[in-house]
């Protein structure tokens, strides 16, 4: 049942997450303009029940343990009651008078008490060498956490300020303008004349569709980064209008020659 619970509550949670992957190419920004189609509403309750499940589950489990330890702890009680009656049938076959009996009586019942403390001094010399293991585990477990900073303070894959999120780069340009310093600067200096002639130009429409398609062209070059800064280079000589580039718009140059 602990199980079943487990399962309910991460598929409750599981409906909270969004799933949809990101793509800047789309209106909505996440790839295909695929719509949000989660019920939190239905996923609160997956997961109420789940949490419910786990807790009648527990519970259940904990009666069943404390029945058995009670049904445990009485099979020691009819072991040990024997050894005391032995005491006196032994007497009764050995000696022929009662005194006899008397005088063992108290040796009996001496060796029971002997028998019955020398069980828990076994269970506290067990504890004690017990806890050294423990100390020791837990010695080792404070080692370990001393030397885990030091392993975990390796430095990651060093990333550079883009006019994107780092952190969501999915392609392999992307990633590839992240590490290098030169694409970094190239495409920071992009996104400021893409966003300063946004403002100014007449048809942003045609701008934005243009500036899509080169995105695609980018996509081409994957992790080479001499494409990439050809394809930069081509680019930022387009919004400047340098000598030999090709016009930023198409529908400009049609518009010029007519």
């Amino acid at each position: 049942m602990l199980i079943v619970g487990a399962l309910t509550t991460l598929a409750g949670i599981g409906g909270f997450i969004d799933t949809r992957k990101v793509d800047r190419r789309f209106r909505t920004g996440y790839k295909n303009n695929a719509p949000d189609n989660r019920n939190f509403a239905r996923s609160g309750k997956v997961l109420l029940c789940g949490i419910g499940i786990c807790v009648i589950g527990s519970a259940i489990n904990s009666r069943f343990d404390s029945s058995d330890t009670s049904g445990s702890s009485n099979p020691v009680q009819t072991q040990v009651a024997p050894a005391s009656d032995a005491v006196p049938a032994m007497a009764s076959d050995a000696g022929a008078s009662a005194p006899i009996v008397v005088k063992l009586d108290p040796n009996a019942a001496q060796d029971a008490q002997q028998y019955s403390s020398a069980v828990p001094s076994n269970e506290r010399v067990l504890n004690s060498d017990a806890t050294p293991a423990d100390g020791g585990n837990t010695q080792q477990s404070s080692q370990d956490s001393a030397v885990s900073p030091d392993t975990a303070s390796a430095s990651p894959s060093q990333t550079f300020a883009t006019s994107f999120d780092c952190k969501r780069a999915s392609h392999d340009d992307e990633v590839a303008i992240c590490g290098d310093a030169g694409l970094a600067a190239m495409d920071r200096q992009l996104g400021q004349l893409y966003s300063t002639t946004m403002k100014t130009i007449s048809d942003p429409q045609a701008l934005r569709q243009s500036e899509s398609d080169w995105v695609i062209t980018r996509r081409m070059c994957n992790s080479d980064v001499d494409c990439l800064r050809h394809a930069y280079g081509a680019r930022i000589g387009q919004f400047l209008g340098s000598l030999g580039s090709k016009p930023l718009l198409a529908t400009d140059s049609s518009s010029d020659q007519q």
